[in-house]
């Protein structure tokens, strides 16, 4: 299992990027018709295909090389990676948890639409407590708060230093946060990544430059791929 981070800022990708998410579920009919189903999975798989329309390989312009030699490095599907997705990657001021006075230890996790999953692979320049957003402030030196109008009463200031950031985007304090205290985090944060197949595809359709038509990656928010 690799930390290497896929090279996502390469130009040249193009449109569409295809997006697909996979639960796997057990169905067993009986004569009847009534059904029993069984659900494999707490969190879905995602499957994520990139295309590139032009990738150079010149004289400082290597990108070509740097796709395919990160391919080979994972040894195709073999390897995982990390892969950040540029629409989907990030949270801003979301709740991980719920102060109780004992706990110390609070799994990071995000939210799409009214479904929550945890995150394993937070970047590590996550803030854990509230963000204020001053360029946005108004003349009063007010800052609106971007997700509602919470008080912070409820919230957990957290200190610098007053928390440490565990292995599979656990946060740990040094002191249990008080009852009652909303705990919140903003940051980015990766998928575990795999390729979907053994082969990688290039055409040379110019002289020094290629497409690759389908780059196709497996991904999970957990380290469970």
């Amino acid at each position: 299992m690799s930390n290497a981070i896929f090279p996502s800022n390469l130009p040249g990708i193009k449109w569409d990027r295809v997006r697909t998410v996979t639960f796997k579920t057990s169905v067993y009919e009986a004569l009847s018709g009534a059904e029993r189903r069984i659900r494999h999975r707490p969190s879905p798989k995602r499957r994520v295909e990139l295309a590139y329309e032009a990738l150079r390989e010149t004289p400082g312009l290597s990108e070509l090389q740097i796709l395919q030699g990160f391919y080979e490095a994972r040894a195709g599907a073999y390897d995982s990676f990390l892969f950040h997705d540029p629409y989907d990657g990030q949270v801003t001021n979301l709740q991980f948890g719920l102060g109780d006075g004992v706990a110390t230890q609070f799994q990071l996790v995000r939210t799409i639409g009214s479904v929550t999953e945890v995150v394993h692979n937070p970047e590590p320049t996550l803030a854990v407590g509230r963000v204020w957003f001053p360029a946005i402030a108004d003349d009063s030196g007010y800052w609106p708060q971007p997700d509602g109008m919470w008080s912070l009463e409820d919230e957990y200031i957290a200190e610098e230093g007053s928390w440490t950031l565990l292995p599979n985007g656990i946060v740990s304090f040094t002191v249990a946060p008080p009852a009652g205290k909303r705990l919140l985090w903003t940051g980015r944060f990766f998928y575990r990544a795999r390729f979907a197949d053994d082969t990688f595809d290039s055409t040379e359709f110019l002289r020094r430059l290629f497409t690759n038509r389908k780059l196709a990656m497996v991904l999970s928010l957990q380290n469970i791929l």
